[in-house]
């Protein structure tokens, strides 16, 4: 697929923890992981066996979330949105698929610098 870049996607892989057998085969998971967001046009960044504060630091310095000063990030309010209308009559995976949709669909940046203006997540 030839896309500009869309941004990061970050693939912790912890295998090895304190007091746990080792989890064999997230190599294979983390393979697909980064050929999948390589083909979407995502930069991967990849980690392994990461301690609790080195991934809290790691998605600190690459996570970006799109949000409106006022109203809040994007995907949180249209999640509280869609469980709050939904959650008696829609499955989980329903209603993380509008949520998905009212955030591609509803949102648009407004910036003054024109490279980040009109930009959608």
């Amino acid at each position: 697929m030839e896309h500009p870049r869309r941004g990061c996607a970050i693939i912790i892989n912890n295998k090895n923890f304190e007091n746990m057998e080792q989890r064999n085969g997230t190599e294979v998971d983390a393979h697909s992981l980064k050929t999948t967001f390589d083909k979407l046009a995502f930069d991967v960044d990849e980690h392994t066996d990461l301690s609790k504060a080195d991934m809290v630091a790691t998605i600190k310095q690459s996570y970006y979330s799109w949000r409106d000063p006022v109203h809040g990030s994007w995907f949180i309010q249209s999640l509280c949105h869609v469980l709050q209308k939904y959650s008696e009559t829609r499955s989980m995976q329903d209603m993380l698929t509008i949520v998905t949709n009212r955030v591609a669909s509803l949102y648009e940046t407004s910036n003054k610098q024109k490279k980040y203006d009109k930009k959608k997540q």
